[in-house]
């Protein structure tokens, strides 16, 4: 057919994150559960407030402390990066969720 164009579309129900686990080296500092509808409903753009992380951390960490590691709700390991919005803000992207891709931001309360 002349002038019909094929496209892959890469399926993004694998890429939801159901388990976060926010890292400083190998030490899990906080395990977040991500609300499948939640995701969804908000197109993979997930913001959350009084996320709980350790007191030593507050004004004292920066976008290379942590590392994030995701798995989707079959424990299959996601891609993710993490961006530091304020001393109390975190943002962790899921780059292969969607042509846009997700986040999870979430609000730091120091503990």
């Amino acid at each position: 057919m002349a002038g019909l164009q094929f496209v892959e579309v890469e399926e993004t129900s694998n890429q939801i994150p159901a388990v976060i686990q926010l890292l400083d080296g190998e030490t899990v500092v906080q395990e977040i559960t991500v609300d499948q509808t939640e995701w969804e409903e908000k197109q993979g753009h997930v913001t959350m407030f009084n996320v709980e992380i350790p007191k030593k951390y507050d004004g004292q960490w920066n976008a290379e402390t942590f590392t994030a590691k995701a798995y989707d709700a079959a424990g299959n390991a996601l891609e993710t990066n993490v961006n530091q919005r304020s001393n109390k803000i975190i943002l962790i992207n899921f780059p292969n969720y969607s042509e846009d891709g997700g986040y999870v931001m979430a609000g730091l309360q120091f503990e």
